[in-house]
């Protein structure tokens, strides 16, 4: 269990340290000390950390920094907070984020300071549905199944490495996309809900672990726990 002003707790709109975790599930959440909003778990999280791209907040208001969460939440972008009230999304995000922000397209990776400009470049198609096309001759909600059980392998793979070796940063570089497709991911067809649910939230756990380079012994245990759920399902 993390401990008081953990970085596992983080406020979702303007990303404050917590003493408890977000409200999640229908649970009721924490009022956060700086934005003083209910602070529940977003609906979008971003949990990868391959080429992940950090705009800097540490220079404005926790009102400022709840209005680019806002902002986020209602494009439906994925995202999180880290120390320094760092907002991080993924690289696939990173056109419509500086669209969003008011930035243009080709800004650098990291923003100077949120580049909020009073809603200025908001762009009002940032909610089209993705296109009902054929991908390589299948439909595209069929390659998107195809994609997100594939994650589960993956999961499985990167587990069975952690369990080997708690320290593998190949391994936890796949984790944490892998785990980023399964916690944000329709469940695919035939896939039953519990277990895509559990693969998560275990994933997230062991990903939490390895990020904040946790002892070797919990890393092993959190790895374990995911490949027994996994082990009869890829």
């Amino acid at each position: 269990m993390p401990e008081a002003g953990s970085p596992f707790w983080r406020c979702p709109y303007c990303g404050a340290s917590l003493d408890e975790p977000p409200g999640a599930l229908g649970l009721p959440g924490p009022t956060c000390p700086d934005c003083l909003r209910t602070a529940y778990a977003p609906d979008h999280p971003y949990y990868g950390t391959v080429g992940a791209v950090e705009y800097d907040f540490d220079d404005v208001t926790p009102a400022e920094r709840a209005d680019a969460a806002d902002i986020l939440i209602g494009a439906k972008v994925p995202y999180r907070w880290e120390d320094g009230y760092r907002l991080f999304v993924g690289p696939e995000s990173e056109a419509e984020v500086d669209k969003l922000f008011g930035q243009p397209v080709e800004s650098d990776a990291t923003s100077d300071g949120g580049g909020l400009d009073d809603g200025e470049g908001l762009d009002d198609d940032v909610d089209d549905e993705p296109d009902e096309g054929f991908e390589g001759g299948e439909p595209a909600d069929w390659v998107a199944d195809e994609e997100a059980v594939g994650a589960l392998a993956r999961l499985f793979d990167a587990a069975d490495r952690l369990r080997h070796r708690p320290d593998d940063e190949d391994a936890g570089a796949e984790l944490a996309d892998a785990a980023g497709v399964v916690l944000i991911a329709p469940v695919p067809f035939a896939v039953n809900r519990v277990l895509w649910a559990t693969a998560g939230m275990l994933a997230r756990q062991l990903l939490e672990l390895f990020e904040a380079n946790a002892d070797g012994d919990d890393i092993v245990a959190g790895a374990d726990a995911l490949r027994a759920v996994l082990v009869d399902h890829v």
